[in-house]
């Protein structure tokens, strides 16, 4: 049976059709429920439309061959830097073979080479019969644990292998003999093979700037510089295939390596619109900071891919939907008929679930015949020898991590954050308030709604629901003190799962009863407007976060904006008072410190939350929720930045907490956190302002 690629990817994943299943069910949030949480729904797919509407306005004004040249351009350049670029240097390969086995018509080499210095890709070498100079494809992995040995995967080269093209095939990051995270007393990853790798390291990388993607893309294009090194590959007859997770790699390679001659992605292409609405998105190589703010889709790879021949392989049944995938064949196709090359452009379907099915490896076969031999090669499939992946080892003991002294994505990403808390310019409010893209000026938010409430323990509290943001509203309650208040307080309960008691009203009673005016709201992200479902495998959480950094921005910054906007609010509902106090917890507390570095508050109080995002870039085995990660943001500052532009608020630090989940337990410990001082208005406590 033949392994499809991705249940939550931690193996190969047989359970493909329930995922397609799962994913043609889900849809946008009914328009008849009321709850936030829906409400939230609705209000993020707003903001993908209009950034999608954005994209096919740039798209349909491509009118002529130069118009199609420049948009290939920009599209290339957006999607480069949404990676965080690509690393500048080329290290020596260090290429060598290690084995080889014979078979009929070709024979396969064993290939370690390093892309990076310590970065070692493990590669299968298909290479035909015969003396060449031969054409060559790059063959892309898709989510097996095995990588580049899944059986599908391994009947396509051998069967190109006999079709006189030779096979560069290696493994992705995180699979096959490239675990990130082994162990060796178990023999197995710490994280999980595949996605839960990618998804680990991946959110760390989003912290320094850069994307997961660059790493594959790197391992792809040192890859073709060894092709290019072999007297018998024909240089200008390169090209690329894969299948789902590789279907991606072949994608992106498509876009930023241009000594490539032709391309095929497999059970990947579709439209944002329809993956958006469906299955949601997916893994982190596939999910680029900013990609829909910039109005891109799959529709601008392909274009970033012209001139060059394109072969889009769609199952029917996918949970990458068809309806998207055609959708973007024509737009690519009237797009390549702008450069006169409409014919370069071809998409196969074929009645199945996600995986590179016989009909559709046997696409590429012909796609690749007709580009290289005039059409005259055999379609249908051999039947070839399918290795064990212990016979396709590429290293000694099965494992780069411990054949060789490795590097790892989290070692170079864990070097770039410490570099650039090293030499990135003082903080500044301006930087951090464009880089969140928070606005602290104009009106007030507008309370959307009162509604009466029951007293609590004698106090009057009112129900809101502010707009921190057209069309959107957060849930509130304003409980009012017995008397003339003293002071104001919003608060904001990140806490996963709520503490006993931890209710709206318990919280703001707390502080009214001290005479504090204190709104109590939640923040997009965060309780009633949390996620609710995750989708094909992902996490409710990690698929929220998502749709934020698509959209070019993060929870945290939303979170940021809201607890503004409440601070705004009570300074017109009681503007003669003069204590403002911000009170947060849990994945919060980031946006609470934030907030209180962009606003003037007299007091913070942050309990239980991370309070260092170095900590968490250089944590191997960090426990942190994917809301509470910031693309970019240590390139403009860190928490304890945020702490010291506060200032004269005081802060005070509850129960802090590492990266590691660790609550910090005393002052030197917060330094180093911190960046070596803690600020002089910084305080760690021991107990919650509940006890106070």
């Amino acid at each position: 049976m033949l392994p499809t690629v991705r249940s939550r990817r931690r193996l190969l994943f047989a359970a493909a059709a329930v995922l397609a299943l799962v994913a043609g069910t889900h849809a946008a949030p009914d328009a008849a429920d009321e709850s936030p949480a829906a409400g939230f729904e609705r209000w993020i797919d707003r903001q993908a439309r209009r950034a999608l509407d954005e994209g096919a306005r740039r798209r349909k004004a491509v009118k002529s061959a130069e118009d199609a040249q420049r948009h290939a351009q920009w599209a290339r350049d957006r999607i480069r830097a949404a990676m965080g670029g690509l690393p500048g240097v080329k290290t020596p390969l260090n290429a060598r073979i290690t084995d080889r086995i014979d078979r009929d018509g070709y024979r396969i080499e064993a290939l370690v080479f390093e892309s990076l210095p310590g970065f070692y890709v493990t590669a299968s070498l298909y290479i035909p019969d015969g003396r060449g100079p031969f054409p060559a494809v790059l063959g892309t992995a898709g989510h097996s644990a095995e990588g580049r040995a899944a059986e599908p995967y391994q009947r396509v080269w051998a069967n190109l292998a006999r079709r006189g093209i030779l096979v560069l095939a290696y493994d992705p990051p995180g699979q096959g003999e490239r675990l990130q995270y082994f162990d060796p007393l178990t023999g197995a990853s710490r994280i999980g093979v595949g996605t839960p790798e990618h998804s680990h390291v991946g959110r760390q990388c989003l912290l320094t700037g850069t994307s997961i993607a660059r790493y594959f893309v790197w391992d792809g294009i040192r890859a073709l510089d060894y092709l290019l090194t072999r007297p018998d590959v024909d240089a200008t007859r390169i090209g690329v295939a894969g299948n789902s997770g590789g279907g991606t790699q072949a994608a992106w390679l498509g876009v930023l390596e241009p000594r490539l001659a032709a391309i095929n992605s497999s059970c990947y292409i579709t439209s944002w619109k329809e993956l958006w609405q469906g299955s949601g998105p997916q893994d982190m190589e596939q999910v680029l900071p900013g990609f829909l703010a910039e109005g891109l889709d799959f529709a601008d790879v392909i274009a970033a891919a012209a001139p060059r021949p394109y072969l889009i392989s769609s199952a029917l049944r996918d949970f990458f939907p068809i309806a998207g995938a055609r959708d973007t064949v024509g737009q690519a196709r009237r797009f390549y008929e702008r450069l006169d090359l409409r014919d370069r452009i071809h998409h196969v379907e074929h009645d199945a679930e996600h995986g590179w099915t016989q009909p559709l490896r046997e696409a590429a076969y012909r796609f690749f015949g007709q580009l290289w031999f005039d059409g005259e090669v055999s379609v249908p499939e051999d039947d070839v020898v399918v290795e064990t992946p212990a016979a396709l080892r590429a290293t000694k003991t099965g494992q780069v991590a411990t054949s060789y002294d490795v590097r790892t994505i989290f070692d170079f990403n864990r070097e770039r954050a410490e570099e650039l808390a090293r030499t990135r310019p003082a903080a500044t409010r301006e930087r951090l308030r464009a880089h969140l893209q928070v606005s602290t000026d104009g009106p007030a938010p507008r309370v959307a709604r009162r509604k009466g409430a029951e007293p609590v323990d004698g106090l009057r509290v009112e129900r809101l629901a502010l707009e921190t943001a057209p069309g959107l509203e957060l849930p509130a309650l304003l409980v009012h003190p017995a008397g003339a208040p003293r002071g104001t307080v919003v608060v904001a309960d990140g806490r996963e799962p709520a503490a006993e008691g931890a209710t709206r009203e318990a919280a703001g009673a707390r502080w009214a009863a001290r005479g504090y005016l204190a709104l109590v709201v939640d923040v997009r992200g965060a309780g009633a407007l949390g996620p609710s479902r995750g989708r094909s495998g992902y996490t409710a959480d990690y698929q929220q976060a998502a749709r934020a950094w698509l959209l070019g921005t993060s929870i945290v910054a939303w979170q940021t904006q809201d607890l503004i906007g409440a601070l705004r609010v009570l300074e017109r509902e009681a503007p003669d008072v003069p204590a403002r106090v911000l009170d947060a917890s849990g994945l919060t507390v980031p946006a609470a410190i934030f907030a209180a570095a962009l606003h003037p508050v007299t007091e913070l109080y942050a309990a239980d939350g991370l309070v260092s995002y170095l900590d968490l870039a250089t944590t191997p085995h960090y426990r942190a929720p994917a809301r509470v990660f910031v693309p970019g943001i240590l390139t403009v500052a860190d928490l304890g930045d945020a702490m010291r532009l506060a200032a004269p608020a005081t802060v005070r630090l509850v129960q802090p907490r590492r990266a590691d989940g660790g609550a910090v337990e005393d002052v030197r410990e917060l330094a180093r956190l911190l960046g070596g001082a803690v600020p002089v208005n910084v305080r760690l406590e021991a107990a919650e302002v509940a006890t106070r």
